[in-house]
């Protein structure tokens, strides 16, 4: 993903990202999301909540870190 996004796709008002995914992890994800330009909200989104993943998610460019499961 070294391409900018193209003009004519929309764009997410807000972002849920997983950070355990198959291909590529949700830290990696979002530090590409926001390398693209993307400025909108992304919320990072774990099921460890540990301020060691916290941290590295707002690393990252995470918005904010939100537990799962969500109700």
């Amino acid at each position: 993903m070294s391409q900018p996004m193209p003009a004519d796709l929309p764009v997410p008002s807000v972002i849920f990202m997983d950070s355990s995914m198959p291909n590529l992890d949700g830290l990696e994800a979002t530090q590409q999301i926001r390398a693209l330009g993307h400025s909108g909200l992304l919320l990072g989104c774990t099921g460890n909540v540990m301020a060691e993943q916290i941290v590295d998610f707002i690393a990252a460019g995470a918005d904010a870190v939100v537990a799962k499961p969500m109700d």
